[in-house]
């Protein structure tokens, strides 16, 4: 049985892309291209090892910066982790990708006190 993704696919990803997993990625480039029916021009972030580009919103291109600075450009080989998240769009709750810095493997925790407090 054929999917709608599979009927028409996309050149970026998609939350479906993820099928509810985090991804760590690193940064191959980030390109302008005109996009949309408007052919509006459009940061698409690019990914070693990864066929689709990531079509950067505000939120996620802010998050990146916070992350590795405000040079877009400059963000080759950084590593950034990719998620699903519900989010408000027309209306309606959507699925949509979001960025975070990648997380750091959690330091020893006394067993005495494990919340560390």
């Amino acid at each position: 049985m054929t999917t709608v993704s599979e009927a028409f696919p996309s050149n970026y990803l998609k939350a479906a892309d993820l099928k509810n997993r985090t991804v760590k990625v690193a940064v191959k480039e980030v390109v302008f291209e005109e996009i949309g029916q408007n052919k509006e021009s459009k940061p698409i972030v690019y990914f070693d090892k990864v066929e689709k580009g990531l079509v950067l919103n505000k939120t996620n291109a802010v998050e990146i910066a916070a992350t590795h600075g405000e040079q877009m450009e400059g963000s080759p080989g950084k590593e950034i982790e990719l998620f699903s998240q519900m989010v408000p769009f027309q209306g309606q709750n959507v699925p949509a990708i979001r960025v975070r810095a990648v997380a750091e493997a959690p330091e020893a925790t006394d067993p005495n006190d494990p919340l560390g407090i």
